[in-house]
């Protein structure tokens, strides 16, 4: 069996909720699979890691409140800067928009790669 514990800390030995004071003693029959290895930040809640000059960053569920801004910069080809892109093609002439994205953007279908 497997639990998932969310919104804990784990300090190899005792578990602490992060919402409460409860804590847990662990023993670790077979496994610990650690989901954080990657250490996974979304952009919404970290500064750009770049120098941002005469401009205003925003996420992309804001962008609706500035379509009057004279360009707009997506950075970035995964789902949420592709969403961002096709969104502000409805609403802005394409010459307002740059996109910087690599070169090889890797875009599958699920259905097909997917068992």
């Amino acid at each position: 069996r497997v639990h998932y514990l969310s919104m804990c800390e784990w300090d190899g030995r005792v578990l602490r909720s992060l919402v409460d004071d409860m804590t847990w003693e662990v023993k670790v029959l077979k496994k610990v699979v650690d989901a954080t290895y990657m250490k996974v930040e979304v952009p919404l809640h970290r500064p750009p890691p770049f120098v941002v000059e005469d401009a205003v960053v925003i996420p992309p569920n804001q962008l609706p409140l500035v379509t009057t801004r004279p360009r707009f910069v997506v950075i970035g080809a995964g789902k949420t800067g592709i969403d961002a892109v096709l969104w502000l093609l409805d609403r802005v002439d394409p010459t307002r928009i740059t996109w910087i994205m690599p070169r090889d953007a890797w875009l599958l279908m699920r259905e097909v790669i997917q068992p």
